[in-house]
């Protein structure tokens, strides 16, 4: 499992953002037995320009969220299959 990364800029920018199109990613937040589910996991489906900054839309099996750069880092990770 690897951390979201750029080079330490606040925002995404359209290039670095649209790298991690198809990414298959887990939510921190849940508990390690979960996280790794398939029923849990999410795929980044989409980029998403709005109010002057980028961000990754996920798709989830409950829905569509969409997520900034801080909020990526804060509670996302990206899964290696």
């Amino acid at each position: 499992m690897q951390p979201i990364k750029t080079l330490l800029t606040p925002t995404f920018s359209i290039e670095s953002a649209v790298q991690y199109l198809n990414y298959t990613v887990a939510e921190r937040t849940k508990p390690e037995s979960e996280r790794y589910r398939p029923s849990q996991r999410g795929v980044i489906v989409g980029v998403l320009t709005m109010n002057d900054e980028v961000e990754l839309i996920i798709k989830f099996m409950e829905g569509v969220r969409q997520y900034t750069l801080s909020e990526v880092r804060a509670s996302l990770e990206v899964i290696d299959d």
